[in-house]
């Protein structure tokens, strides 16, 4: 498989708000719709906004365009003895779907959720689940992040 094209995670900012939330449309819209409530959803992005220790928010841009989002969570497990992440939501608008940039994303934040979370952080590939490493390049073969 060919690398994707380079593209930059930049964090969520409440100016944000109105094309993040249109993106999240889309993806409530795809098999199986899912109801979907944009009023509902500008209170709970206002506190994880402002509360880094929820997780982080990013756009991810490709040659200045906005072509989806990655909302990656914390909590807290005692299996895994401490903060976990989670990849909540992981879109990538379709026309930009077959350049690979999902599964580019997926292996950054492994690489990013690990070490900003202090923890282990593996993801799911848009094609199979794929045990990944943690930040200190170590095996981790405990998969906790689902897309």
């Amino acid at each position: 498989m060919s690398s994707a094209p380079q593209a930059k995670f930049v964090d969520v900012q409440p100016q944000d708000l109105p094309v993040l939330l249109s993106m999240m449309r889309h993806l409530a819209e795809q098999p199986p719709a899912l109801p979907f409530d944009e009023s509902g959803l500008r209170a709970p992005w206002e506190k994880f906004l402002i509360h880094p220790e929820l997780g982080r928010a990013w756009l991810v841009q490709y040659r200045e365009m906005t072509i989806g989002y990655v909302i990656l969570t914390l909590g807290f497990s005692f299996e895994y003895r401490g903060v976990d992440s989670f990849i909540d939501e992981l879109y990538i608008e379709p026309p930009w779907r077959p350049m690979g940039f999902g599964r580019e994303r997926c292996g950054t934040l492994n690489r990013q959720g690990a070490c900003w979370a202090s923890m282990p952080c593996t993801s799911k590939s848009i094609e199979e689940m794929t045990p990944r490493s943690n930040c200190t390049g170590a095996p981790d073969t405990r998969i906790k992040a689902a897309i």
